[in-house]
């Protein structure tokens, strides 16, 4: 069962071969996926490594779900909902560690984060995997629920500075909203996905992915065309890669809509600074030309 695996969060090893199973229905009961609810052991955990950026362990410890309460001495079991549960890139990692356990298998991997750079040796045992269904296998209702549960999550750690973080779970809750066909969604569902584009917008923002901030505005305003909230991070994020027209056209529309709104306002501030800079660059290089 040896292998390797790279996903966007690190890079995951396995070190030992999985012990072996006890009996074929172990084996038969599969591997729990993405959406399954499963309980496991961690049973060790050693070389941890904070890597480059000097990040404190105990605060990359604190911020896993999994791994915050984990003690060698009584080591206890956890369920967990994989691909929901996670919070942290470690235990985004993990997640995929346990798709490659049978019920009764432990196995030891080497885990290699790409963001925070650290690294660690676990050691896990797959003790259970509740009833679950298959993502595809889950009813419209059953999903919306699924896709609220990590949106709420996401705006926890959105409030906490964890924006990358937070990222991840409004995009699963989106991936989760789009098994649903669109003939088929209810207006919840519909306003459900159009929150999510704009939260994921939100983190894009906070982090300077003007562009990638402007297409998921572009997707939200396709919906709901007069969201002042979407207009301002739409008409910023136009600011920053100097599409001025564009963005006067949607913080004055935001304006409008809201006319109380002191941020929009401020940005509508920053637009006239900066065509005023853009402005006398442009006389400065005609005064040149003609000189």
């Amino acid at each position: 069962m040896a292998f390797k695996f790279q996903s966007e969060d690190g890079e995951i090893e396995l070190l030992t071969e999985a012990s072996p199973l006890k009996d074929l229905k172990t084996l038969e009961s599969g591997t729990p996926h993405e959406g399954f609810t499963c309980s496991f052991k961690l049973q060790k955990l050693s070389n941890f490594s904070t890597g480059q950026n000097q990040t404190d362990e105990g605060i990359l410890l604190a911020t896993s779900n999994y791994l915050s309460s984990h003690s060698e001495l009584e080591p206890k079991n956890k369920s967990v909902t994989i691909g929901v549960s996670s919070v942290s890139e470690i235990d985004r990692l993990i997640d995929v560690c346990l798709t490659k356990l049978h019920v009764g298998e432990s196995g030891e991997f080497s885990l290699k984060c790409l963001r925070s750079k650290s690294v660690c040796n676990i050691t896990l045992e797959l003790i259970s995997i509740d009833d679950s269904k298959e993502l595809h296998q889950l009813s419209s209702e059953e999903i919306h629920k699924f896709s609220t549960s990590l949106k709420e999550q996401g705006v926890e750690l959105f409030s906490k500075g964890f924006v990358i973080d937070a990222f991840y779970k409004f995009s699963k809750a989106t991936k989760y909203i789009h098994l649903i066909k669109p003939r088929c969604r209810h207006i919840h569902q519909v306003k459900l996905l159009t929150t999510l584009q704009s939260n994921m917008a939100s983190c894009h923002v906070k982090v300077k992915n003007w562009e990638d901030a402007i297409e998921l505005c572009n997707m939200v305003l396709e919906q709901d065309p007069n969201n002042v909230k979407v207009l301002y991070r739409r008409g910023w994020s136009y600011i920053e890669i100097q599409e001025y027209e564009k963005a006067g056209d949607d913080l004055l529309k935001a304006k409008e809509l809201d006319p109380g709104n002191q941020a929009v306002k401020n940005k509508l501030t920053l637009l006239d600074e900066r065509k005023k800079v853009l402005n006398a660059k442009y006389a400065q290089a005609m005064k040149k030309f003609f000189s």
